[in-house]
């Protein structure tokens, strides 16, 4: 049961200016006779915490999925049979921000949206004999000692004022205040089915030192979540904690990168306020989350700071690792692993795009990695979950925003389509790698409807061109410095989208919608060429790698063009002395292009010089976790001073990670359904590069794990082939093709 009947504590909520503490609800109730079958449904807004009987039993940290309320409205649901006991039970829950309140939102708008309001929740419990309760005036409430909250910005705890016992049976909660009916949400209620978010590793200290009034412990990888904390203190002593992921130029607390001007309290964020009480407690946040790899904690004794227990609690959505990539090369083994953290740090209910700063479910950062996400981790359930607020958020017209979920804040900047494809890719992935129709009919109309608004939005000469391009191009100081003209960039996503859509409409039957995305696409196609296509037929006029390499991704080149259009690009990269000069957009295409046409090795030294900007620079001075810019510190010494005199930012973005599906279909050659027309089908076609002496990868399929490895050995190549039940796999090595069945295969070839 979805109750709708919400309660809160007050209806004023925290600010800046008053902070109001975080709520605790209590409800007591008396069984008589054990039910046989109890279902309690809950939905807390913003985050909650969920206790029965004394015993917390939330399911999963800082619950549930998180969206704009008015647009789609999460509740849990939790088997309460066996926990129920006779006589009297009670539930408790506590109530944080999250995403109803955002506080330290003011850049993107959440500080004034239209569901803004103070912590509440509905809930209901039934047994087969109907519904026992819901939440109406006789849930108790009372301050917690969560006295702020906020998602970006911290919290500040006094445990001096912990009750203990307080969800228990038994406690007196006479002198609490009775709650108060709080408006209903607009969402359609559901239920989540992504995995929730759990600790999916810990890690403790490598290193710790005093720096001025407090001391800076090291954990070593770049990681997100918070830290548990264990020590012993007097009443009254306070301690700050706060996060942060780099060193500054004086090997002590950096912040620069953490927070935006405008958006936090005089720099506050990642920060948490503790004030202790007496003998030996553990802490941790329940309403805040961080990104970082170093903690400086002030107001530490020196004997607090040498005894106190640290373990930092890598909290992310659960979701399991199904892929792997590995090779001779230590270095790119490294790379590799700097990506799956990125991947998995930025896992909070949906992908964000950095974990210590903005926290938003950017929409080009999740499509960018979405194949690489697919191909390493079971993530379709949570972008299948994901794409209910961004089909929600979508206006009648069509439009999407630049960010999900949102309040209104990215219509006006920040989407177009190299940004607004996340509707198209996440379903055309999900169905490609893992055979989904029911991700593609839930998202056809809404597919359909952003097609013809993107149709209306092309100039005269046929074109588009509206929106965020080649972001983060790397030889250039801003990110919105656009080498390539915005008009290829949007074209050529737009015709990508045209094609993805008519083959996700083709396979639903729905064929008027195909026949239109089709045309769309073949005009958008002709006018490009019209516009932008040399004399000669595969050159664009436009000499940037971005242009040549989305151009031939998309298949604008008739098929005999293909190798002269890459050797035109190979020219280009060689102009920049085997550098790549592109943004995310344009990167995302290259290195495929590259590798699908005959330059698997240029693509390889291109990801692992040493020379900046490349992976392999950020690989070799030490980097956990990949960067959103491809920066150079020179001859610089310092840690945060860049060679073109820009201070770093964010260290932790997963949108450049795209390199890994490179790895796994071009290098070790394993490349599943190639084409989406059948999740049982995959071919086998390695590069057997110079830089390597073997690669290998392997990919858990719907039908079984299927994997490749090759290895040279001598005067020959061996390569060995994993094949599960019911999957027909093509082997394609030196022109030879051979169809292999279900099991291991082992082939050798010449060097």
């Amino acid at each position: 049961m979805f109750s709708k009947k919400f309660i809160a504590a007050t209806q004023a909520y925290c600010t800046h200016e008053e902070m109001i503490p975080a709520p605790l609800l209590r409800r007591s109730f008396v069984i008589e006779e054990l039910p046989r079958q109890a279902k309690f449904t809950v939905c807390g807004l913003g985050f909650y915490k969920l206790y029965l009987n004394g015993k917390e039993i939330t399911n999963g940290y800082l619950a549930s999925f998180q969206a704009n309320p008015d647009q789609v409205l999460y509740y849990d649901e939790y088997d309460l049979t066996e926990l129920l006991q006779t006589g009297e039970n009670v539930l408790g829950l506590v109530l944080g921000n999250g995403f109803l309140n955002c506080i330290g939102g003011q850049v993107w708008d959440f500080d004034c949206t239209a569901y803004r309001s103070a912590p509440k929740a509905a809930f209901a419990l039934e047994t087969e004999q109907g519904v026992l309760f819901e939440a109406d005036e006789r849930v108790k409430t009372n301050p917690s000692p969560i006295l702020f909250n906020d998602l970006r910005e911290g919290e500040h705890y006094d445990a001096r004022l912990e009750l203990d016992g307080w969800a228990n049976v038994g406690f007196d909660d006479s002198a609490w205040e009775n709650a108060i009916g709080a408006v209903t949400p607009l969402g359609a209620p559901t239920v989540s089915a992504a995995p929730t978010l759990q600790v999916m590793e810990t890690l403790a200290p490598k290193k710790m030192r005093k720096y001025k009034n407090g001391y800076i412990y090291d954990f070593g990888e770049n990681t997100s979540g918070f830290a548990r904390a264990t020590f012993c203190a007097t009443a009254g002593q306070e301690l700050t904690f706060i996060y942060f992921e780099r060193l500054g130029d004086d090997n002590g607390v950096y912040l620069t990168n953490i927070g935006f001007e405008g958006r936090t309290r005089d720099g506050f964020n990642q920060q948490v306020e503790y004030i202790c009480k007496d003998g030996k407690q553990t802490y941790e946040p329940s309403f805040s989350w961080c990104g970082y790899r170093y903690l400086f904690i002030q107001g530490l004794t020196e004997e607090q700071a040498k005894t106190i227990e640290l373990t930092a609690l890598g909290i992310r959505s659960s979701v399991q690792l199904r892929g792997s990539f590995s090779c001779s090369d230590t270095r790119v083994n490294t790379l590799m692993d700097m990506i799956l953290r990125s991947d998995l740090t930025n896992l909070f209910h949906y992908p964000v795009d950095c974990p210590q700063r903005e926290k938003n479910g950017w929409t080009a950062d999740a499509a960018l990695s979405c194949e690489q996400m697919l191909l390493q981790m079971n993530i379709e359930d949570v972008h299948r979950e994901w794409l209910k607020s961004i089909r929600a958020v979508q206006t009648a017209q069509g439009e999407l925003p630049g960010i999900v979920p949102t309040g209104g804040w990215g219509f006006e900047w920040g989407n177009g389509p190299a940004w607004d494809c996340v509707l198209f890719w996440l379903p055309y992935y999900a169905y490609q790698y893992r055979g989904d129709i029911h991700i593609l009919k839930e998202n056809a109309e809404a597919m359909y409807r952003y097609l013809q608004y993107m149709s209306g939005k092309r100039a005269e000469n046929g074109l588009v061109a509206y929106g965020l391009g080649d972001w983060c191009q790397t030889f250039v100081y801003n990110e919105s410095d656009f080498e390539t003209p915005l008009e290829i960039t949007d074209s050529l996503v737009s015709y990508d989208l045209c094609k993805k859509a008519a083959k996700m409409f083709g396979v639903l039957g729905k064929d008027e919608w195909k026949s239109y995305a089709e045309a769309l696409g073949e005009e958008l196609a002709q006018a490009f060429k019209q516009v932008w296509l040399a004399e000669d037929g595969y050159t664009v006029k436009c000499k940037t790698q971005t242009a040549q390499s989305m151009a031939i991704a998309s298949g604008i080149f008739a098929p005999e063009q293909r190798k002269a259009a890459t050797e035109e690009l190979v020219c280009r990269i060689e102009a920049e002395n085997g550098h790549f000069r592109v943004g995310v957009v344009g990167g995302y295409s290259l290195f495929t292009v590259l590798g699908e046409n005959g330059y698997a090795e240029l693509a390889h030294r291109m990801i692992m010089t040493p020379v900046a900007p490349s992976y392999g620079y950020l690989v070799d001075i030490g980097e956990t976790t990949l960067w959103e810019n491809f920066y150079d510190f020179g001859e610089s010494k310092s840690n945060v001073i860049l060679k073109n005199g820009w201070r770093i930012r964010s260290n932790n973005h997963h949108f450049w990670g795209f390199i890994y599906a490179y790895y796994v279909r071009c290098v070790a050659g394993l490349l599943f359904n190639p084409n989406a027309e059948s999740a049982h089908y995959a071919e086998i076609s390695p590069n057997f590069i110079d830089g390597l002496t073997y690669a290998e990868a392997s990919y858990g399929a719907p039908d079984g794990e299927i994997s490749v490895r090759w290895e040279k050995l001598g005067d020959e190549v061996e390569v060995r082939v994993r094949v599960p039940e019911n999957m027909q796999v093509k082997l394609c090595v030196n022109g030879e093709e051979e169809m292999l069945s279900c099991g291991e295969h082992v082939r050798k070839y010449p060097r």
